[in-house]
């Protein structure tokens, strides 16, 4: 049993009723998230690992290593998900909510780079959390938008990262490995997703709901797993009987197309065994082409061949080729002189191979030709070769033999024609090429035999094995649809779904019954707890139960007997607690309002006068005031009263000597509260002739960081008038009030400061502009006509408006060109007009955007002015500075004196291109004093 006071890593409240609404409903939401997504996450892991172990031992279809990965994010994802329980505990909802919707949707992300083709499961996992964060009632609208935003960007993010990716990743296909890794995963989201709604979405009214809800949806997740594994489990068995068939099945068409070969191959060498036959083949490689002995040859291995085609119906064709291929003659007349070097019965010859199947042969109406070879080979040379075209008829009886797997089955050959895949023998379909996974391992890769799921050549998902026939090139398939190996299984889940269904429409009932059982006595109890809180305290409960409920019931009538005499004790004492808060309340409030108004002047009197006269009316006292401490610290100077009397003594500039007269004068001097609860009997309060009614004062300090600046002085008419929360309170206003007059002493400072400045910098623009004007070397403007730069020596007369004023001005019409328009605009600098901008346009009009233009430009170029002034200013100190350190450098080699002298002439006279240059000694007027 957990102790209360010390609760284990993992406890949690389930709910928390004090919280205000919207925090509270977060906290539910929080708290159901929580309780299950660790738990759910681990056992993701668990099962995962669990399916690659399967896999790994030869249990599964496939064995996935990068299952392993898939285990550990969901390990990882508990992981770090520990550390909210800390927050949570903590009371950080925002923060714990934001790390959980962080960590379910990094795991989401991280998962796509795992996983292939199924983003809208992690979508899905991703969205959960935050969709229950944005329907619930109590979230904020802000929460709300931020969560569906944060659910856009992940969303975005693992989309682009599932169709970005270019690696191989775990893709569900035709394996069962993966398949069923997914079904977990699906299975425990799912148990995740329904378990955080039924915490945090629904309110169940009765526990016996919650417990029928419940358990059902765990047997109706139990029932689905069932039917998941059970599915997988036929699916395979019956996937591995099928590939033992298809395996076999392939090996025996094999053997039977093998044999088959041998067979026609004998025919032929027994038809073509004349000895005659080889030396007529001899003269056709050794005699010209043309000439008598080449005809005469070439006649009778016509004839020879021609009685031989016509013994034997299966002989379709019979070819006599040369050394490189080409027909020499052919039954078929069209293929006399083909070059067959490309083909593969040619290639076959220079391997020893003496059989092969040929796609589409030429003059054959069939897909595929059997070719039988009979090489003339002497000393190692080869002379040429018979190539004997036969009917497909024996092949087509063993590859069309029904092998008892099914409707869908078929078994076919393939080779290589002219580097592409081609079928070989008659398919189900009419098709020219077959790229098909099997064919490239066999054809291109050399693989011998093997078997699995891919699509067959027309894109259908087939179970299928293959074997490689070296002989003739070529490779045999034998393929069934995976449909129909599938529909077994599916008929099979279709059964066990219906009891299922009967299952848990069983288990729903006994666990109805059973709830309700439970349930109903604890919603009794609840309702007498409800009576019980409303004020029925005479309310009691039946103990006629002797399990856990009676022992419940025995509780809840005893706290009833005891919560019935304490309420008669503590409604008096809540009744005056109640009235000093709500006093105590007031205060606060208005203290507040005091605070927050004064603070909202804009110099000091205001601040003052609207703060006193604020005491004074929202606490109801005699008289206010508030004294500031002058510069010289002697006096407490009177500078905001409300009252008659108060401006009186304004009038007459009313202050109190520091630490000396009155509580004021007191309180200025200590910086510690005074209060003087009767007048009468107080030595240190100042007896006012103008407040002739005061019968008790409070004066409060003004300080900043420990300076006292000024005293709050209140005065009533009642004795006894002021109490301790009084004082408090009072205080914590008079603080804020020092604040707000330390803040606005600084800012008319700070203004002052400022104008200052301003001035300070505009005497200095304006000094600098006429010394510069005052030069010899000084130029009064530049006029450009288009071509070039030409001086100005005086400023016309019609400018010195703009000059006076400091504003643009469009000039009168000019006379000589009334087409145009002539504007001026002051070149201004800190507020100093240092120049003119005239500028001559060749329109009637102007308008306001282009004055704004020109004045914009202006200022820009009073910058640029101000910028070289001060870049020429410095070149002349940096000179000046360069000059003496170049004379003084020149002085100090040598420490003879007059030879200084003489240098610090010769430099001056050369630098300053003087006509003469002295130094004068000078001999002080000598003192005599009278000894």
């Amino acid at each position: 049993m957990n102790n209360p006071n010390n609760p284990s890593f993992f406890s949690l409240e389930p709910d928390k009723p004090g919280l205000p609404k919207d925090q509270r409903t977060l906290y539910r939401t929080v708290y159901s998230i929580l309780y299950h997504l660790p738990l759910l996450s681990l056992f993701i892991a668990v099962g995962v690992g669990v399916v690659y172990w399967l896999g790994f031992s030869g249990l599964l279809d496939k064995d996935e290593p990068r299952l392993l990965i898939v285990a550990g994010i969901a390990l990882a994802t508990t992981l770090l998900q520990l550390p909210v329980f800390q927050l949570f505990r903590k009371g950080n909802l925002k923060l714990a909510a934001i790390l959980l919707l962080i960590i379910n949707s990094l795991s989401s992300v991280t998962q796509v780079f795992v996983w292939q083709g199924i983003s809208w499961l992690f979508l899905g996992i991703a969205l959960i959390p935050v969709l229950i964060f944005v329907i619930q009632n109590g979230i904020s609208p802000r929460y709300r938008f931020a969560g569906v935003i944060f659910g856009l960007f992940i969303a975005i993010l693992i989309q682009v990262f599932d169709q970005n990716l270019t690696y191989q990743r775990i893709a569900i296909g035709n394996s069962l490995t993966p398949i069923a890794a997914l079904a977990i995963y699906v299975m425990v989201v799912t148990a995740m997703a329904m378990l955080v709604v039924l915490d945090s979405l629904i309110n169940f009214q009765t526990i016996s709901g919650r417990l029928t809800t419940t358990f059902t949806f765990i047997a109706l997740l139990s029932s689905i797993a069932l039917l998941v594994i059970a599915a997988l489990a036929n699916l395979y068995f019956d996937r591995q009987k099928v590939f033992s068939e298809l395996d076999a099945a392939s090996k025996v068409r094999a053997y039977q197309v093998g044999v088959a070969l041998d067979n026609l191959g004998a025919d032929a060498n027994l038809r073509f065994s004349d000895p005659t036959i080889f030396p007529l083949v001899q003269t056709l490689h050794d005699s010209q082409e043309g000439s008598k002995a080449f005809n005469d040859a070439m006649d009778r291995v016509r004839s020879y061949i021609s009685l031989q085609q016509s013994q034997n119906a299966s002989f379709q064709e019979v070819i006599l080729v040369d050394e490189r291929g080409k027909a020499i003659f052919s039954t078929l007349p069209n293929n006399i002189g083909y070059d067959f070097s490309d083909y593969i019965f040619y290639q076959n010859i220079r391997m020893g191979i003496n059989s092969s199947i040929e796609n589409k042969f030429p003059g054959s109406f069939d897909q595929a030709s059997i070719i039988i070879i009979k090489p003339f080979i002497v000393r190692s040379t080869l002379l040429g070769a018979l190539a004997i075209r036969e009917n497909t008829d024996r092949l087509k009886q063993v590859l069309s033999a029904n092998t008892g797997l099914g409707k869908s089955a078929e078994t076919y050959l393939v080779g290589l024609s002219k580097g592409e895949m081609v079928p070989l023998s008659n398919t189900q379909k009419n098709i020219n090429k077959i790229n098909t996974r099997p064919a490239e391992q066999a054809l291109m890769y050399q693989s011998q035999q093997g078997s699995g799921i891919w699509d067959n050549y027309y894109g259908i998902p087939v179970l299928g094995s293959y074997i490689r026939i070296p002989d003739i090139k070529a490779v045999l398939i034998a393929e069934i649809d995976q449909n129909e190996v599938t529909q077994k299984t599916i008929d099979i889940a279709s059964t066990n779904a219906i009891i299922g269904i009967f299952t848990l429409l069983l288990t729903f009932t006994i666990v109805f019954l059973t709830s309700r059982s439970i349930g109903l006595p604890i919603v009794d109890l609840a309702n007498k707890a409800t009576d019980l809180s409303t004020g029925e305290l005479n309310t009691r409960m039946e103990t006629n139960r002797q399990d856990e409920i009676g022992t419940l019931a025995e509780s809840f009538n005893s706290m009833a007997n005891e919560l019935q005499g304490l309420v008669r004790n503590l409604e008096d004492k809540v009744n005056e607690r109640t009235q000093e808060l709500r006093k105590q309340t007031n205060y606060l409030r208005v203290a507040a309002e005091v605070a927050r108004d004064a603070t909202t002047a804009k110099n000091l009197d205001e601040l003052l006068n609207r703060a006193a006269q604020l005491v004074l009316d929202r606490f109801g006292f005699y008289h206010t005031g508030i004294f500031l401490i002058d510069d010289r610290k002697e006096f407490a100077v009177l500078r905001a009263s409300p009252t008659i009397a108060g401006k009186e003594m304004l009038g007459r500039k009313h202050k109190l000597k520091v630490g000396q007269v009155g509580i004021v004068g007191n309180v200025a001097q200590n910086g510690e509260p005074r209060i003087a609860e009767d007048t009468a009997l107080d030595a240190t309060h100042f007896k006012n002739p103008s407040l002739p009614n005061t019968r008790s004062e409070m004066a409060l300090p003004l300080k900043v960081n420990d300076e006292i600046i000024g005293v709050l002085d209140v005065q009533s008419e009642q004795p006894n008038a002021f109490s301790q929360d009084e004082i408090s309170i009072l205080q914590v206003m008079a603080d804020q009030l020092a604040l707000a007059i330390q803040r606005v002493r600084l800012s008319e400072e700070q203004d002052a400061n400022l104008k200052r400045l301003e001035i300070a910098y505009q005497q200095f623009t304006f000094d600098s502009w006429n010394k510069l004007r005052q030069a010899a070397s000084f130029q009064p403007g530049y006029a450009y006509d288009g071509i070039s730069l030409l001086p100005i020596l005086s400023l016309p007369p019609n400018l010195r408006e703009t000059l006076s004023n400091g504003k643009s001005i469009v000039l009168p019409e000019n006379r000589l060109d009334p087409n145009s328009t002539t504007l001026a605009v002051p070149l201004k600098l800190r507020n100093q007009i240092i120049g003119i901008l005239h500028i001559q346009l060749g329109s009637r009009t102007i308008s306001s955007d282009t004055i704004i233009l020109f004045e914009e430009a202006a200022n820009r170029l009073a910058n640029a002015l101000e910028n070289a002034r001060l870049f020429s200013e410095t070149q002349k100190s940096a000179e000046r500075d360069r000059t003496v350190s170049q004379i003084t450098s020149k002085i100090r080699s040598t420490n003879d004196p007059k030879e200084m002298i003489q240098i610090a002439l010769n430099e001056l006279k050369q630098t300053l291109q003087l006509h003469d240059a002295r130094i004068m000694p000078y001999t002080p007027p000598q003192k005599f004093e009278n000894g």
